[in-house]
């Protein structure tokens, strides 16, 4: 069937040109369809528990996408002089023009109460018409005292001040309007910094964060795409030594890439930074089937072969392992729909279709392409024993040798893979040069945290929030926050009550406390409400029906382990002082994200686990023989093992991108084991010879191809570790380290566990062996 086949595709040549041109321009016109999401929801399934509980605190309060600005004087002085409120000032001002903006909160602007006689006087707590010296150290004794301000809104040695801009996304075109959001803010604030020399500026936020996103996904598709792209095609010119080849293997590569993101496009699939590296993974994936065609048609022409029957001979050869091998890689990228975030799912349905693209073009487009272009004539090698006979025979000599260290191996991964534990850091996903980045490592050391937790702290009753019980019960929470060591500040509205008694007790001191009735504590509500400005009301705090509040915990720069810890001992304290029915679930970006990567880390093991069950039953069926299928299941499973163990005593964290390695490289390690088992069953059952000569006829025959196939693979993954975006260059670095050590384990432990386990007997052997079952039955 296969040389029917193969005669199909070489006797049509150009018709098969053709009909792949038709794909092609079909398959071209849903690139125009791609959109991409600059939006972290992305990461998260519509029906994400962790996602529909932030989204419910959102629509019950106001949103909590922010731009957050930090301003501090380059000399490091403090923040309280005449140039940098007025600086603050004008950045308040301005930043009421950001789209989308609802509100913006800022040291100046903070609405500061006090008692004027009977009055309650509420206003900016800096003055526009007055920075006088003495205001500005009134405004600073009354700033450095107030807890909703210090570690929030201006650092607690008062060098660094800030201006919170609080985002609501319409949500419609959401692609659209993060960068048109970011877009706004780094124009004005290039104004900004020429307009204020003398001091420094750091921007960061939940949309900047956001369109910092964009930017790391341009980056891996400007920039590490096509160093990629060159290195692979570099690499293929030096493996096949041809102009024609090379043409053909690049080719099959832009073929393969518009192949999956045009069906992607027609699918409605949106791209996201983990999807949008699956181009450069296709790339270095194509590779693979188109060497190993090549290989064996090159091998061929050395033999004196025609072109044609050169072709012929490597599609029939090879057809059934390319076959088996693009089946092992699609079930390795189809298990990250096991992912329980999207992107993952997506980049392995994205990755899966370039895979099954290249498969198809390597066996009917490349071979006709290939054969219609000038071949140079090779050099006949010559037979001899050379190096990989001697190798051969070292492996036979020191099998006992090679056994004891695949002992070894196993008890250094069992003893350095528990060192590994699941944990993420939201915030160092982005490279250092990025400047967001390197604002949130400024603001997380000197101002404030970015990380947050929000709880809805409800009476169940409307007006219950000024009750002085539930008041006291906020009170007892917010008390616990504050003692913890991971935490920078705790803004809850029990301090704006504290406030206002004092305030409407002649600013005693004595009487910061919470109002003891009822009665009291709304009318002190309601006038502070009444007295607030448009745009700074308390609905970032309070329902309508003001039986709720919002209180947030902001953070302590810290590990995803650190923040569940936190909030689990926060949720056991409600338990234990009766609160749990008040208080809601602590919700995040940050706890989303917290959340995700452990339920990622479990879903993904169970898909790698189906994976190697399905992979290792298609191996025994493919090869019809179980000893060989279980003798491949240990370079299959030690490459990704001896990865994580030698990861685990060097870092030690694995979080939400390496989730994704094990079931991904399982795919692509099966490759070389399939390439090289079907050339050594082919020399045992088709040429009849020992295991020793098909080891080595397997390594003649197909080596070459390993290396050269290894070699790109691991060059290409290296590139894409240099991702600025840590998701993508954890994967990159990781995976490049698995696909090295699946090399050393077919080149070494595969054939050793071969030769010790699959003794092929000679045909002396084999007569002798049927004529003693002969004797017997007779």
């Amino acid at each position: 069937m296969l040389k029917q086949y193969s005669d199909l595709i070489l006797n049509n040549r150009w018709k098969v040109l053709l009909v792949w041109l038709l794909l092609l321009i079909s398959f071209g016109i849903g690139l125009g369809k791609i959109t991409f999401s600059s939006d972290y929801r992305v990461f998260f399934g519509e029906d994400n528990p962790e996602l529909l509980a932030f989204t419910k605190m959102q629509d019950t309060f106001s949103s909590s996408d922010n731009v957050l600005i930090a301003v501090t004087p380059k000399d490091g002085s403090s923040v309280f002089t005449a140039a940098s409120l007025q600086a603050i000032q004008d950045i308040t001002q301005r930043s009421w023009k950001a789209p989308y903006s609802t509100r913006v909160d800022s040291l100046t602007n903070y609405q500061y109460s006090y008692a004027e006689q009977d009055d309650l006087i509420v206003a900016d707590l800096v003055s526009e018409e007055n920075l006088s010296e003495s205001a500005i150290a009134l405004a600073k004794t009354r700033a450095l005292a107030e807890k909703q301000l210090v570690n929030r809104l201006v650092s607690n040695e008062g060098h660094v001040g800030a201006i919170n801009i609080t985002i609501r996304l319409p949500g419609k075109f959401r692609e659209a309007e993060v960068p048109e959001v970011g877009a706004f803010v780094k124009e004005m604030m290039q104004d900004v910094r020429a307009t204020y020399p003398d001091l420094d500026f750091h921007v960061s936020g939940q949309i900047m964060m956001n369109n910092t996103l964009v930017e790391a996904s341009q980056f891996d598709m400007g920039v590490l795409f096509p160093i990629t792209l060159l290195i692979i095609i570099l690499g293929t010119g030096l493996f096949v030594r041809g102009v024609s080849a090379t043409l053909g293997v690049f080719l099959v590569i832009i073929m393969s890439i518009i192949s999956a993101i045009g069906i992607t496009g027609w699918m409605g699939i949106q791209l996201s930074p983990p999807s949008a590296s699956a181009p450069t993974i296709i790339l270095t994936l194509v590779v693979a089937d188109c060497m190993h065609i090549l290989s064996t048609y090159f091998y061929n022409l050395r033999k004196g072969l025609s072109s044609i029957a050169a072709m012929h001979e490597s599609i029939v050869i090879n057809f059934k392992a390319i076959f088996i091998t693009t089946v092992t890689t699609i079930m390795g990228f189809l298990t990250l729909n096991f992912s329980d975030s999207p992107p993952f799912r997506d980049l392995g349905n994205i990755t899966a279709l370039g895979v099954f693209a290249a498969f198809a073009l390597s066996v009917s487009f490349l071979p006709a392409l290939i054969t219609l272009l000038p071949a140079r004539k090779r050099k006949v090698r010559e037979e001899g024993n050379g190096f990989l006979g001697r190798y051969v025979e070292w492996l036979a000599n020191n099998t006992k040798k090679i056994s004891l260290s695949l002992v070894a191996l196993t008890l250094f991964v069992v003893w350095a893979l528990p060192k590994n534990s699941i944990d993420d850091n939201f915030y160092d996903y982005f490279g250092t040069h990025f400047e967001t980045r390197q604002a949130n490592d400024f603001i997380f050391e000197n101002l404030t945290g970015i990380a947050t937790l929000e709880y809805k702290i409800d009476s169940q009753a409307e007006m219950g929030i000024a009750n002085p019980e539930f008041l006291s019960k906020i009170q007892s929470f917010a008390d616990w926050y504050e003692t913890q060591p991971e935490v920078y500040n705790v803004n809850v509205i029990t301090d704006t009550f504290k406030r206002l008694n004092k305030n409407m007790h002649g600013e005693s001191e004595a009487f910061y406390k919470l109002p003891s009735d009822k009665e009291l504590a709304s009318q002190y509500l309601l006038l502070y409400e009444l007295s607030l400005p448009f745009g700074l009301s308390l609905d970032n705090q309070l329902t309508t029906q003001k039986s709720a509040t919002r209180m947030v915990v902001t953070l302590r720069k810290g590990p995803s382990s650190q923040l569940l810890r936190l909030d689990n001992s926060a949720q056991q304290w409600l338990q234990d002082n009766q609160m749990a029915e008040f208080v809601s679930a602590g919700v995040s970006p940050d706890m989303m994200f917290a959340k995700i990567g452990y339920r990622n880390n479990r879903a993904l093991l169970w898909g790698a686990l189906i994976a190697l069950v399905v992979i290792s039953l298609t191996l025994i069926a493919v090869f019809k023989d179980v000893k060989i299928g279980l003798i491949s299941l240990i370079p299959n499973l030690y490459p990704a093992a001896i990865a994580f163990a030698l990861w685990g005593l060097a870092i030690g964290e694995v979080g939400l991108s390496l989730s994704v390695v094990g079931t991904m490289t399982l795919g692509i390690v099966v490759d070389d084991t399939v390439h090289f088992l079907n050339k050594y069953m082919h020399a045992t059952r088709e040429l009849g010879q020992k295991s020793a000569q098909a080891i080595r006829y397997a390594f003649e025959t197909v080596g070459p191809a390993i290396i050269g196939t290894t070699l790109v693979l691991t060059l290409g993954f290296l590139v894409l570790a240099m991702s600025p975006f840590r998701l993508n260059s954890d994967m990159g670095l990781m995976t490049s380290i698995t696909i090295t050590l699946a090399l050393i384990l077919d080149f070494v432990i595969l054939p050793a566990l071969l030769l010790i386990f699959d003794k092929v007997p000679t045909p002396t052997q084999k007569a002798e062996a049927i004529g003693t079952k002969e004797a017997t039955a007779n």
